[in-house]
């Protein structure tokens, strides 16, 4: 029941319809275990729970109880409470559960002073988790000084969680029992902004997980009390059990733990000065935490160091031998993690640490100011240091002493970093170190950073100054490095060119490199020379940006004549200025690349620059690639890019692999698919085109005997080619089996489809089995889906949107017939064709219509309007529309008549009115269309509107009534109808003018807006549910909303914060509503 159901009466209710009650559970005499949550405490009976409960999972309050932080599996006895006053808790009986309870959450109480005298005087014996939040008045968890305890507090608790007690001052205040906290193991405090420490020593020497974050005033963590026998005479300070400890947000904590006579200088008015000229560690040298394995600290007040070379003398016997994971950030002061004043440490530092992060410590000088011993940070695996802008290195080490497990390094916005690593001046400068473990490197926005490590200080100089010096000078060996991310370093070269001495020195170097990713290397002119290049056998990768110097990624420094990335699966070059190239004069092979990008190289005309200058087009791709199976290809603002394919020199197994296909951008580029081209295209799938000016084919057919081959292509996206003007030759029409999308958009071609030269078929038929979504959208000089008579099939599609294409007109585009005769031009004979002729096709599928800005005034032949959807036969040729948005077609008359009409969208001349053509219209949008009367020429029409729930009729200058009179008596029902909104209308008289009773059981929302005509709704109107009519709508770029959901969706959002009226009935609101408007125009 805790989680099924919260509606509980308090009593038992009368009458059939009532939830269960509570008081019920009392019936259960035998009831042992019982989990339920009871929102509100008032329904709790008296003395609902009893001693016979064994196991129990009681929430009381907030639903949010059941996510609250502490939950153990291993106890059976829970209670949780969100109450604003502790007297509550008599309810029901839970006093008798919450002593009885081994897990406690209290949130509220605002009552409570003294957790412990106040709720339980036994001390909650059998208590073993406690959580305590949102408590403003609380100063003590135990007080023992307002009363003589007899017995133990909490002598069974393991975990103590306590947040947001704003006014705590003490957890324990006073001489506890001995018993006290024995077993307390893990102690989480957050938000305690009255709290100074935790626990006294005693108490303190058996936890194992302490969290302390966001506490305002805690200034030591564990406190010296002088009353505690424990802390008398110290000479070692022993956590034993102590395995994590985190600290954050603590603005005034100046050490961990210290000793009688430091705490009471720490106590004093002059503690921050104190702490400053004695430069007090955080960590004494008497406190050992040998099981220690996680410790965070973050954002304390601290000074200097946090560990003093006495204390780092001891460790390699009790001291810290067990950290495994160190996180220090956001501590201004710090200026060393491990400091000596001996310039040696003679000790084992940190033998067990594997992971070292560092953030945000702007004072850090050095992570050791010492000279290591062996075996310091030998385990170290993972180190990351982010904004450390004073650190110059990571280490200073003798090569022996290098750390050989290192896995992952990452350092990132160090500006004041020179190298990663720094060797002892006495090293042999031949000798190489070994990373042996390195698997990745990540170095980020280090503007001085010149090399990864130098031999000695003197070298580091000479690197500096000379900034042609490599990164990667081959003093350092990464044999098993896979990822290489170089990003806003200011160096000119990873690696040096005609590198043999390099390679010779680290033969295994870089050959499992797998990833390489260089980024706003503002300096770099290429990425690598081509004699290492040919060691990266591994590689997978490559991932270029942002670099502006840079010319070519692979530069020939050896004579090389061939290079293989025989794994190389991505190859990526996005926002390289100057990149004229790959590489120049060599052949290069990818056999494994499955896709390649370039984006934002202006320069950049072909891959490999070829040796032969009798070419006078230059292609991106050329004999000089092999790509054999590339499947996506993404080029995208390539102002100088001619041409993509070269055609005698590409292999016919090249680019059959293909499957996505995107070009944005490339203003030059004039063809996209040459012939040869056509007959590799099998394993396409998408095909993008947007932006390019001067394109004029993308399937470029030169004769019938061509071969083409597209059959798996499921999308076309064409935008924003003003050259092109038709799309599909006939011959690669008729292949597209499979095609599911089809966008054609800012575009003057004349037609989608065009003939071919010496290609005869009287009557084609165009078959589009699979195609869900057409596309035709701001196509000025459209005229014709195909320029002669044809027949089509689109059995499965589901969304057709036309508009803004001002040529077609509305609606046949095939021919445009003039009155008595044809147009001029025209071919003789040949009958008017609609873009989709309804008596061979039907839309059996079509569940989303749009509609708009066809044909102007004056493109219309004689006033005649002919359809775009075909023949009055065939008025039921979408029975599955669903949404439907009609705008700017000027000659549209009706939506729905029963008589054929040369103005009308759909007839019904020779279907009964039942006919199921719009019966699951869900949503309908007209706006400009000034030649409207009325939407339906009849009440019989409205009939099949039965799904409709959202109708918005706009701006239609000459629509008098949305149903039309046709002097019968009926009643309708828009059964589902919840929005209606009619805006600008300026002569509409009504919704309906005749005799008919509309019903609108479920309308909710109406908005009448500049109708200043409207005298009445309609006769009998029935609104049920209607209780306001919103007159005007402030934000007027509700109108100008595209996509009809967001349309209706913000008129929803809008409709309760606009202005409104009501009086009592639909027609009395709008008969009163054209008073107040008349009134206010005079």
């Amino acid at each position: 029941m805790e989680s099924s159901f919260t509606n509980w009466n308090g009593l038992r209710a009368r009458g059939s319809e009532r939830n269960a009650s509570l008081d019920e559970l009392k019936e259960l005499l035998r009831l042992t275990t019982l989990h339920v949550c009871v929102l509100d405490v008032n329904c709790l009976p008296e003395n609902l729970f009893g001693e016979n409960l064994k196991r129990y999972k009681v929430l009381i309050g907030d639903e949010v109880l059941r996510h609250c932080k502490l939950e153990s599996s291993s106890t059976s006895r829970i209670l949780k409470v969100k109450l604003n006053k502790s007297n509550l808790l008599n309810k029901g009986g839970l006093k008798v559960l919450l002593k009885r309870s081994e897990e406690l959450y209290l949130d509220g109480l605002e009552d409570v002073n003294n957790v412990v005298f106040e709720l339980d005087k036994g001390g909650f014996e059998e208590l073993k988790h406690l959580e305590f939040t949102n408590n403003a008045n609380i100063q003590f968890i135990v007080n023992s000084t307002e009363q003589i305890y007899h017995f133990s507090a909490f002598p069974s608790l393991e975990s103590l969680l306590l947040d947001k007690l704003t006014n705590l001052e003490k957890i324990c205040h006073g001489n506890l029992a001995a018993e006290s906290f024995r077993n307390l193991r893990v102690i989480k405090v957050r938000k305690c902004d009255g709290l100074k420490s935790l626990f006294p020593l005693s108490i303190a020497m058996h936890l194992e997980i302490i969290e302390v974050i966001d506490c305002k005033r805690i200034d030591k963590v564990i406190s010296y009390e002088r009353e505690d026998p424990s802390s008398a005479a110290i000479d070692k300070v022993k956590f034993p059990q102590l395995r994590s400890l985190c600290l954050g947000q603590l603005p005034e904590l100046i050490q961990f733990f210290c000793k009688a006579k430091e705490s009471s200088m720490l106590g004093s008015k002059d503690a921050s000065s104190v702490s400053i000229t004695s430069a007090i560690p955080f960590f004494i040298p008497e406190v050992e935490l040998p099981s220690l394995e996680y410790m965070k600290l973050s954002a304390i007040k601290y000074d200097q160091k946090l560990w003093t070379d006495q204390l780092l003398n001891e460790l390699e016997r009790d001291g810290l031998r067990q950290l495994k994971e160190l996180i220090v950030e956001n501590i201004v002061g710090i200026r060393f993690i491990v400091s000596s004043s001996n310039q040696q440490i003679p000790s084992c530092a940190f033998p067990s640490l594997e992971s070292l992060h560092l953030e945000n410590l702007m004072q850090l000088e050095k992570i050791c100011d010492a000279k290591l011993a062996q075996q310091s940070f030998c385990k170290l695996k993972y180190v990351k240091v982010i904004r450390c802008n004073r650190l110059k290195n990571l280490w200073s080490f003798s090569i022996s002493n290098a750390p050989s497990q290192l896995e992952e390094l990452e350092v990132t916005d160090c500006n004041m970093m020179e190298e990663i690593f720094s060797c002892a001046e006495e090293e042999d400068t031949a000798s190489v170190i070994e990373l042996s473990q390195l698997l990745s490197l990540k170095l980020i926005s280090a503007s001085k950073l010149k090399q990864f490590c130098s031999t000695s200080p003197k070298k580091t100089e000479r690197s500096t100054a000379d900034s042609g010096m490599p990164f990667f000078n081959g003093k350092v060996n990464f044999p098993k490095l896979e990822t290489l991310e170089i990003c806003s370093l200011n160096f000119q070269k990873l690696w040096e060119d005609n590198s043999s001495l390099q390679l010779l020195s680290s033969p295994a170097s870089f050959r499992n490199l797998t990833k390489v990713l260089v980024k706003g290397c503002r300096f770099m002119k290429n990425l690598f020379p081509s004699s290492v290049a040919a060691n990266l056998v591994a590689l997978r990768r490559i991932d270029v940006q942002e670099c502006d110097m840079m010319e070519e990624i692979l530069s020939v420094d050896d004579g090389t004549h061939k290079i293989i990335f025989h794994k190389l699966n991505v190859l990526t070059f996005a926002n390289l200025p100057k990149l004229t190239r790959f590489s120049t004069g060599i052949i290069i092979e990818f056999p494994e690349l499955v896709e390649l990008t370039t984006a934002s190289c202006p320069d950049l005309k072909t891959l490999i620059v070829s040796d032969s200058t009798s070419q006078t087009t230059v292609s991106f791709f050329n004999e000089k690639v092999a790509i054999p199976k590339l499947e996506k290809l993404v080029i995208t603002c390539m102002d100088n890019l001619e041409a993509i394919w070269q055609s005698e020199a590409l292999t016919a197994v090249y680019f059959t692999e293909l499957k996505v296909i995107k070009i944005y951008e490339c203003k030059n580029l004039t063809n996209m698919f040459p012939p040869y081209m056509l007959g590799r295209l099998h394993s396409l799938r998408r095909l993008g085109i947007r932006i390019c000016a001067l394109l004029k084919e993308v399937f470029q057919v030169q004769s019938s005997n061509n071969t083409i081959n597209l059959s798996n292509l499921q999308a076309i996206i064409i935008y924003g080619c003003p050259s092109l003007k038709c799309l599909l030759p006939l011959s690669v029409a008729r292949g597209l089996l499979r095609l599911e999308k089809l966008e054609i958009n800012g575009c003057n071609i004349h037609e989608v489809v065009c003939a071919e030269v010496g290609v005869v078929d009287t009557t084609p038929r165009f078959l589009f089995p699979q195609l869900t979504s057409l596309q035709l959208r701001m196509l000025p000089e459209l005229l014709h889906f195909y320029p002669r008579p044809h027949t089509s099939d689109w059995p499965l599609l589901k969304s057709l949107k036309v508009y803004n294409c001002k040529k077609l007109m509305a609606f046949p585009f095939e021919f445009r017939g003039l009155q008595g005769g044809r147009k001029l031009g025209s071919p003789p004979n040949v009958p008017i064709q609609p873009l989709i002729s309804m008596k061979k096709v039907s839309f059996p599928n079509l569940e989303e219509l749009i509609l708009g800005n066809l044909a102007s005034e004056g493109n219309t032949s004689h006033g005649q309007f002919s359809r775009l959807l075909g023949e009055e036969e065939s008025a039921d040729m979408a029975p599955s529309l669903r949404i439907l948005e009609i705008f700017e077609l000027p000659t549209l008359t009706h939506l729905w008549a029963e008589n054929s009409s040369n103005s009308t969208l759909w007839s019904s001349k020779k279907l009964a009115p039942s006919s199921p053509s719009l019966q699951n219209l869900t949503t309908l949008r007209v706006s400009k269309c000034h030649g409207m009367l009325n939407l339906l020429t009849s009440p019989s029409s409205a009939k099949n509107l039965t799904q409709l729930t959202r109708m918005s009729i706009a701006e239609c200058e000459r629509m008098e009534e949305i149903v039309g009179d046709s002097g019968a008596k009926c009643e309708i029902t828009f059964n589902g109808l919840e929005i209606l909104v009619l805006h600008d209308l300026l002569g509409l008289k009504s919704f309906h003018s005749g005799n008919c009773i509309m019903r609108f059981p479920n309308l909710k929302q109406v908005i009448v807006s500049r109708c200043s005509e409207m005298e009445k709704f309609s006769f009998g109107a029935i609104t049920p549910k209607l209780d306001r009519v919103i007159t005007g709508i402030k934000d007027q770029e509700i109108w100008q909303e595209t996509n009809v959901r967001t349309y209706f969706k913000k008129i929803s959002h809008v409709y309760l914060r606009e202005e409104s009226s009501w009086d009592g009935d639909i027609n009395t609101t709008i008969q009163h509503i054209r008073e107040r408007d008349l009134g206010a125009a005079i």
